[in-house]
């Protein structure tokens, strides 16, 4: 420039781009100058990286779908060591590439970029000053996400002195929207008792949004929110026909910004035969953001479990008109006592159901009328019309005794786990039946009674198990009876000829045939189906010998009874029906084995 001056003149350099600042320092050579002596030439000079910033107030928070859709928010775009191009027509026209770098990493149809990006208008965005631009963003009703997205801001070259584009971190998120259920009718077992005596609450929170506006705003969108509220069933006294119908809007309560309670009232025609299960769904117009959306999770209201169905009559006799009724007169109590009077009734009384769980535990019921417990509902059924006993108790009775019991699996068996009752009366029931000499479990199945053998010992009470891997016993009844013996029982002969008049188990008789001097090595009933034609019972033989001789002799079997006689029988009775002393010593006597 002079002869003391040099001028450099720096061209474009379109590959420059610096992460920090550089500080050039400038040294003039010696070959350069006249004297032949190098200098450094003072000041340096600095070259500023350029940078951009985002803030305002949708990147400083947690934003929500509900900031978007009611607008307002703002980003702030800062450029450091650069300046925004000069004010009016040459700003305004990169507005749009301004905007353009707004951009979501999502691509939902009612997302940001599908929504935002594309509703925001140029006049939104406005410059502040050389470094500052602020755009400001209105309502966006259709904006509706399902996960949360996540904007970066990128400031155009164009828009820039520089002309050099800046990212502008940090990112800012727009978190998605969520509804939960809580409250009492969600957190616990709900039965239909539940609705029907009211009280029940149902809490529903949001999460990334808020209700709409308090006052007349939230009042008008009571009703909407009782009609989100909607079971999968369709019984006409369900929970859609009744609970939803019958919710009146001032159930409804703006609890906050974010929760809403509803309390219900009693509802005492609410009657399901069937689970119902609620599905709650927030409609849009209740919320500030866009869209309905679903509250998690569903709740449901379970059906009380219904009395098991009484067994069908027994099969009509032929010879009269009707077979004579199953069910006596009446539901409860639930034991008939024929004779005695006096006979303790079983109803109180305890049964041991055993659960289906792998660890096969026992839980101890009382039965009242209707219990359920670990799986398994008991319940005392109506009384039993004796008459309908008659198939295996024959006339006449004697001291009979009947409780009828229900029990149903409320968890179907398998072959691993059957289902299994346990009858268990305790001593104090017992012993005032000690004048019956034989305690039955009648069973009734496939429209008759089946005897199923029991034990009963003064010490021990009386017990009895019943096994079924069909789930459910539609009824069994207790039955007490004397043993009948017809013929001469204290015959001096050691085989003896008698017939039975009532139910006994083999045990039963040969303890009778004891009390007359004769210890029973055999008795042999008459069979048509055996292969020799007799049943043949062995006293004191291994038990698979005896595998094929009746579990219990019906009444009027013919017996032929072995002895070998004890001493003198004392007597000469023809027919025997032990008294109640005498059973309770044959009792004692067994213990005593």
């Amino acid at each position: 420039t002079s002869a003391t001056v040099v001028t450099v003149t720096l061209p474009a350099f379109a590959g420059y781009d610096i992460t920090v600042t550089e500080t050039i320092t400038a040294t003039v050579p010696s070959t350069a100058l006249t004297s032949g002596v190098g200098q450094l030439a003072s000041p340096t000079f600095d070259v500023v990286v350029v940078s951009a910033a985002t803030s305002g107030s949708i990147q400083g928070g947690a934003n929500s779908e509900g900031d978007i859709v009611t607008g307002g928010g703002t980003v702030v775009l800062t450029v450091v060591g650069d300046t925004w191009v000069s004010a009016g027509g040459t700003f305004d026209a990169q507005r749009q590439n301004i905007i353009n770098g707004l951009v979501s990493g999502g691509a939902e149809g009612t997302g940001w970029n599908a929504v935002v990006q594309a509703g925001l208008a140029v006049t939104d965005v406005v410059r502040t000053s050389a470094t500052v631009v602020t755009v400001t963003l209105p309502a966006f009703a259709s904006y509706d996400i399902t996960a949360t997205e996540t904007i970066t801001a990128t400031v155009p070259g164009t828009a820039l002195t520089s002309g050099v584009g800046q990212a502008a971190p940090p990112t800012f998120d727009v978190l998605v929207a969520s509804a939960a259920v809580s409250g009492s009718i969600q957190g616990g077992a709900n039965g239909e008792a539940v609705i029907v005596t009211g009280g029940g609450t149902v809490v529903l929170t949001l999460t990334n949004d808020t209700w709409a506006a308090g006052g007349g705003t939230f009042d008008a969108q009571r009703q909407n929110i009782i009609n989100g509220l909607v079971s999968g069933g369709a019984e006409g006294t369900g929970w859609n026909a009744v609970v939803q119908a019958g919710l009146a809007v001032t159930d409804v309560v703006r609890t906050s910004d974010t929760v809403v309670t509803i309390t219900l009232p009693a509802f005492a025609t609410y009657d399901i035969t069937a689970s119902d299960t609620i599905t709650v769904t927030i409609p849009a117009s209740a919320r500030a953001s866009a869209g309905s959306l679903g509250a998690t999770p569903t709740f449901a209201v379970t059906a009380a479990a219904p009395p098991p169905p009484p067994p069908p009559p027994p099969p009509a006799d032929e010879e009269t008109e009707e077979a004579p009724s199953l069910i006596a007169d009446g539901s409860y109590p639930a034991t008939e006592t024929v004779e005695p009077t006096s006979a303790t009734a079983l109803l109180g009384e305890s049964l041991q159901v055993s659960s289906s769980s792998p660890d096969g535990s026992l839980v101890t019921v009382t039965v009242e009328e209707i219990e359920a417990v670990d799986g398994f509902m008991v319940q005392a059924a109506a009384a039993v019309d004796p008459s309908s006993l008659e198939s295996v108790a024959p006339a006449p009775l004697g001291a009979l005794i009947v409780a009828a019991f229900v029990v149903d699996g409320t968890s179907p068996p398998s072959p691993a786990s059957p289902l299994i009752v346990d009858i268990q009366l305790a001593e104090s029931a017992v012993t005032p039946l000690a004048h019956a000499d034989e305690m039955f479990v009648a069973v009734w199945e496939s429209g008759g009674w089946r005897v199923i053998e029991a034990d009963v010992g003064e010490s021990a009470g009386f017990a009895a198990r019943l096994t079924s891997r069909h789930g459910a016993f539609g009824m069994f009844a207790v039955l007490w009876s004397p043993i009948s013996i017809g013929g001469d029982m204290d015959a001096g002969d050691d085989l003896r000829h008698v017939s039975l008049g009532s139910l006994a188990r083999p045990q039963a008789v040969i303890r009778t045939f004891g009390d007359v001097g004769c210890s029973v090595q055999v008795i042999a009933t008459p069979n048509d189906q055996s292969s020799s034609g007799w049943d043949i019972y062995v006293q004191d033989a291994p038990a698979f010998v005896n595998n094929g001789y009746p579990v219990v002799l019906l009444g009027s079997a013919d017996l032929w009874v072995r002895c070998d006689p004890l001493g003198s029988t004392g007597g000469t009775a023809q027919s025997r029906t032990l008294s109640s002393s005498g059973r309770r010593r044959e009792r004692r006597a067994l213990a005593s084995r």
